[in-house]
């Protein structure tokens, strides 16, 4: 729950250091993944306004392994925008895969897509 947060949510107005908050709970594969997604928010958010905030309702545990678990959260989004002020809430499911890079659980894959897989 502590990694979707930053993950999730961003600001047009502090892209940079929100971008770097989501890559600390990242694996370096996943990190590259994530780069690509957020190369197109850099381009469009700041034009748009966009501010997405995320708020975990829930988890719990899908499967687990000694080095690897995966995890369903379902999340808020309350987002705005240049032309909507009042934030306007998407309810998502998100799977997470975590893997255990020394002491450390880390993303190493985010679904935000029914039906889309990690593989």
């Amino acid at each position: 729950e502590r990694a979707i947060v930053p993950i999730l949510s961003y600001d047009y107005r502090s892209l940079e250091d929100d971008g770097d908050a989501a890559r600390s709970y990242m694996t370096s594969d996943y990190k590259r993944e994530y780069d690509k997604l957020f190369a197109v928010l850099e381009q469009n958010a700041p034009g748009t306004r966009t501010v997405v905030d995320v708020e975990v309702v829930a988890s719990g545990i899908v499967r687990s392994g000694e080095d690897r678990v995966e995890v369903l959260v379902f999340v808020d989004r309350p987002t705005t925008n240049k032309q909507s002020s009042e934030p306007v809430v998407y309810k998502d499911q998100v799977r997470v895969q975590l893997v255990k890079v020394d002491d450390e659980w880390l993303v190493d894959c985010l679904i935000t897509t029914p039906g889309a897989s990690c593989e």
